[in-house]
């Protein structure tokens, strides 16, 4: 298997999201992609833990068809998130120097998953993914 460089994610989220100390890695994301939407790209596994965090109030917020947990489901059709996936080949390597890609070893293939988002979720995604970093410092963690 060829090692993946991650690149460096400069957004609030994702920064918070590297420092959970969690098995949580992101690619890219913008806080803004297109008006009033987050974009935060990951690899499957970290999308699936990252989503799992944001369900963490599920039972507060089912039937609410306006909360985020409903809307991330898709369930509500205005404000509903956004999912895509696309492959990736981890043995592809960019070189800045001749701008043009290369391939080193056999190809693995990864599925980043894109998470977009209204920008009006913004601050409450941010407290449950930081209520995560606080449950995993102080060993209340209810994973």
């Amino acid at each position: 298997m060829v090692a993946a460089t991650a690149r460096r994610d400069e957004t609030k989220i994702g920064r918070i999201v590297i420092r959970s100390g969690s098995d949580i890695h992101t690619w890219l994301s913008c806080q803004e992609n297109r008006p009033g939407v987050i974009w935060i790209q990951f690899p499957s596994a970290s999308a699936e833990s990252f989503l799992t965090i944001i369900a963490s109030n599920r039972e507060e917020e089912e039937g609410n068809w306006e909360s985020i947990y409903e809307r991330m489901l898709g369930i509500y059709i205005e404000g509903d998130w956004e999912f895509d996936v696309v492959p990736h080949d981890l043995a592809e390597i960019y070189d800045e120097e001749s701008d043009g890609y290369f391939y080193e070893g056999p190809s693995y293939i990864l599925l980043n998953v894109s998470i977009r988002f209204p920008s009006s979720d913004y601050e409450e995604v941010l407290k449950r993914v930081r209520d995560r970093v606080i449950r995993k410092k102080t060993g209340t963690n209810d994973e």
